[in-house]
């Protein structure tokens, strides 16, 4: 008969405090459909014992067969076998003696244990096991892979207080990736603690980081006005430290924009297009602004530099072609569109606007056309069918 009693976890641990674990994270790489993700991460510890160590564990987690408590894991193994000395007992010197011997876990060994016990785990979305000795071997060995996997494990299950002790260990011990002050930046702002968040930003700055660094600022968007107006406090004042870092401009304006701030919004703006008249975001929250803040002409007149100067950027497009359509110019705004499908032909939403706007410009004709390639497709039937209807009407009442 088989039986699976929890032993202790062996020696060489570090043992952690973990927050109450929630899933339901969308994760790229889920534990589930990665475990060989471990023999990468171990190739420093003794990787020719990971497959029988592997087929051992795995059979002795899911199975819990007794038979393996004389196995490679048991805390006592049968000794050498030990004959008797005396020549002239040929009986006795034949018999072994079984004496105890402690099995001790070196280091390597028991992060082979923890990392497949943490794989196993997740795969039976034991996720709590998984981050918990995910965190312990990150702590222990420091090894950058490990650390990394750590991360991961904390965003999966929403441990926000894990995720932040990760990132710092990760930022130790690769001091110039600028991977682990994003992460912080965005789970302080989750915190609402800003200055650290906005903190982590500058030190991406100080290390000369051309990446993006407005994700805070963007999540702005959906905070209280009152945290929105703090938030705006601790990027001016970074603003002055860096006066010369558009990036912390651009942001600033986001901010601004979100708080109906347009005038000092188009102001940042004007000046980040000005230092930079190849950033593209620049130009295309300059043009939203100025449509939000209902001046479309001005709006227009960004739109169609912008778009003219970034005829690939489909977003710049849409906001011009928006901008033509406020304003009845529905030729322009044709063109615009039959452009963006002939850059993104899979894109068949525009294929349906297109329809509507020439219906829009009296074009029925052509519009039905266009609803009847969709229809036949497959493709937006329920609106096709929708404006297919309305032109059938509205010739009706003109053959009347």
């Amino acid at each position: 008969m088989c039986h699976y009693s929890a032993s202790p976890r062996p020696p060489g641990s570090v043992s952690y405090g973990v927050t109450q674990v929630h899933a339901g994270f969308t994760w790229s790489q889920p534990f589930t459909k990665d475990p060989r993700l471990t023999l990468y991460m171990m190739h420093k510890h003794k990787p020719q014992l990971l497959i029988a160590l592997a087929t051992t564990i795995a059979f002795f987690l899911l199975n819990g067969c007794s038979a393996l408590n004389q196995g490679l894991f048991s805390k006592t193994a049968p000794a050498e076998a030990a004959t008797n000395t005396d020549p002239f007992n040929s009986q006795a010197s034949a018999e072994v003696v079984e004496k105890p011997r402690t099995v001790d876990f070196d280091q390597n060994k028991d992060t082979l244990y923890d990392l497949l016990v943490a794989e196993i785990a997740a795969q039976r979305n034991q996720l709590g096991v998984t981050l918990l000795n995910y965190i312990d071997q990150a702590m222990s060995t420091r090894d950058l892979g490990i650390v990394q996997r750590a991360v991961d494990a904390a965003q999966f299950v929403k441990d926000a207080e894990a995720t932040i002790q990760m990132a710092l260990l990760w930022s130790e011990i690769a001091p110039n990736d600028p991977a682990p002050h994003q992460i912080l930046a965005f789970q302080y702002a989750l915190q609402k603690n800003f200055a650290e968040a906005v903190s982590s930003i500058e030190k991406l700055l100080l290390m000369g980081e051309e990446s993006r660094i407005d994700s805070l600022a963007i999540s702005s968007l959906q905070m209280p006005e009152e945290d929105r107006r703090q938030l705006l406090e601790l990027y001016q004042e970074l603003g002055r430290k860096h006066p010369n870092r558009y990036e912390i401009t651009y942001s600033t304006a986001i901010v601004m924009r979100g708080l109906s701030m347009y005038e000092e919004a188009e102001a940042l703006l004007r000046r980040v297009i000005e230092e930079k008249p190849a950033f593209e975001p620049g130009w295309l929250l300059l043009a939203n602004t100025l449509f939000e803040s209902r001046q479309s002409e001005r709006a227009e007149q960004v739109a169609r530099e912008a778009h003219r100067n970034f005829p690939h950027n489909q977003s710049i497009a849409r906001v011009y072609a928006s901008t033509l359509i406020e304003a009845r110019k529905f030729d322009q705004a044709e063109q615009v569109f039959e452009h963006m499908i002939a850059q993104a032909p899979e894109v068949t939403a525009m294929r349906l606007t297109l329809a509507l706007v020439k219906l829009e410009n009296q074009k029925p004709n052509e519009a039905r056309e266009i609803l009847l390639d969709l229809r036949n497709q497959g493709l937006h039937q329920n609106e096709s069918n929708y404006y297919l209807g309305r032109i059938a009407q509205q010739q009706e009442q003109l053959e009347e």
